[in-house]
């Protein structure tokens, strides 16, 4: 592949909102906690199974394109 997002499937776009409600340069300890705890994004349940997930960060808090992923759990209906 090139690289491209174009042999891709689009599962989903999602945004997650910083409780403080600070700039994006700015961070509270409510921030902090909220993203220790984890997001949720749902996938369609009627989505095909996958075997790769590819996730295009598009902005942080911090704002720039950095992502670090500390754990990913991934579930789903088998049959």
């Amino acid at each position: 592949t090139d690289g491209s997002w174009a042999s891709w499937d689009l599962l989903g776009t999602f945004e997650v909102i910083k409780p403080s409600g600070l700039p994006l340069t700015q961070q509270n300890n409510e921030d902090i906690e909220f993203a220790q705890d984890g997001f949720n994004w749902p996938i369609p349940i009627t989505a095909p199974k996958y075997r790769y997930l590819r996730i295009n960060n598009l902005e942080n808090w911090a704002g720039s394109g950095r992502l670090a992923i500390a754990e990913m759990r991934v579930y789903g209906d088998t049959r």
